[in-house]
């Protein structure tokens, strides 16, 4: 959804949950979230918006100065598991792309008018094939901790979340996570993991994550603070 205001305008998102107020957040990419109660009305929203909209607009103004669109190249760096690693990019004339990891580095091998969208497709879809075992192997690493087990693991490209647990059994992540260090993957691992058996973030939740990972909260900061440099989309100025 847009809101329009004099010769501006910005993309937001509205997220219904269990929650008791509003919550405002701006993406990197310039996008506004608003987290709200369920059976929020609209007028609610928007006169929050029109409440807070010079605040609104003063931090758009900040994610627009520090973050810019990200073009691939020979050099470029991306995260992976917490460390930038450079991209290496040949470009030939051949109908497919290749890409793997090798020695530390993203090896690219690309027809001639790869732009860089094919690369981030590339690299997303590289990043999808490589965290799905090391999910499966710390979910093996913290299964003593449960006696419920996944029914399926999936990894997704979910744009506002890390990861999630349906009431199926499901386990879903995001491919993004690859780049966060291996702490914080294991974090984002029992939080889903512990919704086997909670599915809400009660009192009684968050007492069984902090028994499973004393220190979770320095990874919550982790992501609440770096999360959105954890993308192929912008990178900071």
């Amino acid at each position: 959804m847009f809101y329009s205001y004099d010769d501006k305008c910005f993309e937001y998102e509205v997220k219904y949950s269990n929650r008791k107020s509003i919550e405002i957040r701006i993406e990197a990419g310039g996008k506004v979230v608003f987290k709200v109660p369920k059976k929020t009305p609209d007028h609610i929203i928007e006169d929050v918006i029109e409440k807070r909209l010079k605040w609104i607009e003063e931090k758009l103004g900040v994610v627009e100065k520090a973050f810019k669109s990200r073009d691939f190249e020979t050099g470029t760096m991306v995260y992976y598991l917490g460390e930038k690693v450079p991209l290496k990019i040949t470009r030939r004339k051949t109908d497919k792309g290749k890409i793997s990891f090798v020695q530390g580095e993203f090896v690219l091998i690309i027809p001639e008018d790869y732009t860089s969208d094919h690369i981030k497709q590339m690299l997303i879809a590289l990043y999808k094939k490589m965290l799905s075992p090391l999910i499966k192997e710390r979910i093996h690493h913290y299964q003593n901790h449960f006696k419920v087990r996944p029914k399926k693991i999936t990894i997704r490209d979910q744009k506002t979340r890390w990861g999630s647990c349906s009431s199926s059994g499901t386990l879903s992540f995001n491919y993004r996570l690859l780049m966060a260090p291996l702490s914080v993957i294991d974090y984002i691992v029992v939080h889903e993991m512990t919704h086997m058996e909670h599915m809400n973030h009660s009192k009684s939740y968050w007492k069984r994550v902090h028994e499973i990972m004393p220190d979770y909260k320095s990874k919550e900061k982790f992501l609440k603070e770096k999360g959105m440099l954890l993308n192929f989309e912008w990178e900071a100025i």
